[in-house]
C-alpha cells in the first residue's frame, strides 16, 4: 500500500487517524509558599491572585506530561510521560514539585532544556504519524508552550491539527458552558477509560500533572467514543 492510499475504503484520499497526543503543562506560578487554598482562588482572576500574594517570579514552563489516546482496534490511553524542563529565572517551590510528582533531586538531575523537551515531544508524536494530532485541556497548554518557545527560538512541536478539550467537552456534554475538569467529572463517567483512584484521587483534589493528563485524555476518549 502506498504511504499516499487510504486505508478506508469509504474516503480515498483521507489519512486514517488512529492515535492523539494528549498533553499537559505545569508552571512555576506560584512562589516557595506554595499556591493559595482552592478557597482563597475562588472568584478571583490570575491577575488578582499575583497581585495578593505578591508574585513577581516570571511564569516558567517546568514540566510537560504527555500521553496518547490510541482509536486503532481499542481504545487505550497510554500512561502519561512526565518531561520535567529546567527554568532559568523562577524558583520551584516544593509544591510545585509535588504537583510534578517528582523529588528536588530527581528534578535536578533530570530537568532539561526547553530545547531537548521539544524534542521529546516530537519524538513522542512521530511514532503516531508524520503531522500528529495533539489535545490539551483549553488553550493555555499549547498557547504557552508556543510563546515559550518564540521567545527563546525553539522550534515547537505543533502543528494546525490541535484539539482543545475543554471545548469539545462542552459541546458533547451539551451545557453550553464551559466546564473545568472537577465539574466534568460530575457530569460523566469516565471509569470505563481510567481507574476509579485516579478519579477519586482528582476530585479529592489530588491534581497532579499525571492525573491531569489522564483525566484530559479520558474527556476526550469520552467525546470521541
Amino acid at each position: 500500500m502506498s504511504k499516499y492510499e487510504s486505508r478506508n475504503p469509504g474516503y480515498p484520499n483521507a489519512n486514517r487517524l488512529t492515535n492523539v497526543m494528549c498533553f499537559e503543562v505545569l508552571t512555576t506560578t506560584w512562589p516557595n509558599d506554595g499556591m493559595p487554598s482552592r478557597e482563597a482562588q475562588l472568584g478571583k482572576t490570575m491577575n488578582e491572585l499575583r497581585r495578593q500574594y505578591k508574585m513577581s517570579q516570571p511564569d516558567e514552563i517546568v514540566g510537560i506530561s504527555i500521553s496518547s489516546v490510541s482509536f486503532d482496534e481499542e481504545l487505550e490511553i497510554a500512561t502519561p510521560k512526565v518531561i520535567p524542563v529546567e527554568t532559568k529565572l523562577s524558583a520551584v517551590s516544593d509544591q510545585t514539585l509535588d504537583q510534578l510528582m517528582m523529588s528536588r533531586e530527581s528534578y535536578n538531575a533530570m530537568s532539561m532544556s526547553l530545547s531537548d523537551a521539544m524534542w521529546q515531544m516530537r519524538t513522542f508524536g512521530a511514532h503516531t504519524d508524520s503531522l500528529p494530532v495533539w489535545a490539551c485541556w483549553g488553550d493555555f497548554p499549547s498557547r504557552k508552550i508556543r510563546r515559550d518557545c518564540e521567545r527563546v527560538k525553539v522550534r515547537h512541536p505543533f502543528s494546525s491539527r490541535m484539539i482543545n478539550t475543554k471545548v469539545i467537552a462542552a459541546l458533547a456534554v451539551g451545557l453550553g458552558v464551559d466546564l473545568s475538569m472537577s465539574q466534568i467529572i460530575d457530569e460523566v463517567d469516565l471509569s470505563p477509560y481510567i481507574s476509579d483512584h485516579i478519579i477519586m484521587d482528582f476530585s479529592e483534589g489530588d491534581r497532579n500533572i499525571i492525573n491531569n493528563t489522564f483525566v484530559s485524555a479520558a474527556v476526550l476518549a469520552w467525546c470521541l467514543r
